[in-house]
């Protein structure tokens, strides 16, 4: 006994080119979107690295000058790619202990457009602050002969004024 169907002759690739037809759009879409997620990242990494150089930069000119940090800071943000008009913000703490810097930029989005959206906008933002070292108030650079042989744990006696061949002060350091 044999079943006949009217709907035995289709093929059952008709359903695959119907299931198909539903899935390519969101794949699609899904891809173009995290295309577009991608270069915002990208665009967000590059602002965070600039405005955290931007910040060190500058911060190393506080307390003493405030000015010279802002626009040390600023001239090291442009030095990584970053053009002048991004730059929404440097300031400096009102203790002159901290410097922090915001940048923006807007990103125009390629596969975004199809759902209406053109640009996106991202920010990054850095503080760099000076710290004091314990109850130091003066740091002096010293340097060790490295001719020497030295082990792990040797005590090394350092002398100031000529106690031998060698200079025996301080680094001067610029």
């Amino acid at each position: 006994m044999k079943h006949l169907s009217k709907y035995s002759h289709r093929s059952p690739r008709a359903q695959i080119v119907v299931v198909l037809a539903l899935t390519l759009p969101v794949l699609i879409g899904a891809i173009a979107m995290s295309a577009d997620v991608g270069v915002m990242y990208f665009n967000w990494q590059c602002l965070q690295s600039a405005a955290d150089a931007g910040a060190v930069a500058g911060a190393g000119y506080l307390p003493s000058n405030p000015l010279l940090a802002i626009s040390t800071a600023k001239l090291y943000v442009t030095k990584n790619g970053i053009v002048a008009g991004e730059i929404t913000s440097t300031t400096v703490a009102t203790d002159d202990l901290s410097l922090n810097i915001q940048l923006r930029r807007t990103v125009p989005y390629s596969f975004a457009l199809l759902l209406g959206l053109v640009s996106g906008t991202v920010s990054a933002e850095a503080t760099a602050q000076v710290q004091s070292i314990g109850s130091m108030t003066t740091l002096k650079p010293v340097g060790i002969d490295y001719r020497q042989p030295y082990t792990a744990g040797q005590i090394v006696m350092l002398a100031q004024g000529q106690a031998g061949p060698g200079n025996w002060g301080a680094l001067a350091l610029g």
